[in-house]
């Protein structure tokens, strides 16, 4: 605990990552994990991702999390962290009532898959079409990485051939994904919290 609070709380802290497992059995795991920044791997010259407090639990409720993250708030007696974790909806409430100060992201790995998902098994869109979509909004010239509002509608704008041929896909971008880009990845990395996706 203590080398998480060393790692992660303050200026240029760590990233401190949550990410639930899936079938490995009845019990899920939720490990955290960060960059160790007093550590250099020899060979990629960054910081190891290292492990942190790792929480056992039996459902994925809000109160089962808010749990063991408010225990985590106890431990790192700091608000001033930078949090990351998938959409999943009670993870994100109970990160954001423990730590509502924090920078909260949302994994774009975690995002392209479910857009992808949803493009091919809800849509039907094609590989070539469902290339394109990811590319114009997280590739280097996409919508994730604009860096204000203007040049985000311009980017988004390269969507409206796809949302006219495929409505649905409109409806969910609209209704599950452009917010979720906009506060939790376009603006930490506008404000040079994160500099990567």
């Amino acid at each position: 605990m203590e080398d998480l609070k060393a790692n992660c709380v303050g200026e240029n802290g760590s990233v401190i990552g949550f990410d639930r497992t899936f079938n490995v059995g009845p019990c899920f795991i939720t490990p955290t994990t960060y960059k160790n920044k007093a550590v250099w791997h020899s060979e990629s010259n960054e910081h190891p991702l290292m492990l942190g407090p790792t929480f056992l639990h039996w459902d994925g409720e809000f109160e089962t999390y808010h749990t063991f993250i408010s225990h985590l708030k106890r431990e790192l007696q700091s608000e001033d962290i930078v949090v990351g974790s998938d959409a999943e909806k009670a993870l994100t409430k109970a990160l954001q009532l423990e730590f509502p100060s924090a920078t909260h992201l949302l994994c774009t790995i975690h995002m392209k898959d479910n857009i992808t998902r949803y493009l091919s098994e809800k849509v039907g869109c094609s590989m070539r079409d469902r290339t394109e979509i990811i590319s114009f909004i997280f590739g280097e010239a996409g919508i994730a990485w604009a860096d204000d509002s203007a040049t985000s509608e311009f980017r988004e704008d390269r969507l409206d051939d796809y949302f006219i041929k495929y409505p649905t896909f409109q409806r969910y971008y609209q209704k599950h994904i452009a917010d979720k880009l906009k506060r939790h990845v376009q603006l930490p990395l506008q404000k040079g919290v994160i500099d990567t996706l």
